[in-house]
């Protein structure tokens, strides 16, 4: 319980900021609250991103309210390999869709809940 304990209570990805111009060599200069919610689940959904910004991507998404990212954030939650990133989904699919974790280690209870919600997600978010 004590790793759970100190693994949920870290510290949330506020301090990293997207590498942008690696992120996007030959486009504009452009600061990652920019991003479009498209450009944002495109950087999240690739695996071959580092972790850290998969985990910034997930975190930033938490205020962007809609199916498309909450689906997302549930495929993270399904596939991606790591803990942190996974975390930071959970936190957004939480504040997005109105689900309530039992315990951030038990992934299968929240895809339960959103095979079951999804319907209901998409028409109240649209």
């Amino acid at each position: 319980l004590r790793v759970k304990f100190f693994f949920a209570s870290g510290t949330r990805s506020a301090s990293f900021i997207l590498p942008m111009a690696t992120l996007y060599p030959s486009g504009k200069s452009k600061k990652e609250e920019q991003l479009t919610q498209k450009e944002l689940t495109g950087l999240l959904l690739d695996g071959e991103k580092d972790w850290q910004v998969r985990r910034r991507v997930a975190f930033l998404l938490g205020d962007k309210r809609s199916y498309e990212v909450a689906e997302a954030l549930a495929e993270v939650v399904r596939s991606d390999p790591s803990l942190d990133v996974i975390k930071e989904a959970v936190y957004s699919f939480e504040a997005i869709t109105g689900y309530r974790s039992p315990d951030l280690f038990e992934m299968k209870d929240l895809l339960d809940w959103w095979d079951t919600h999804a319907p209901e997600v998409k028409k109240k978010l649209g």
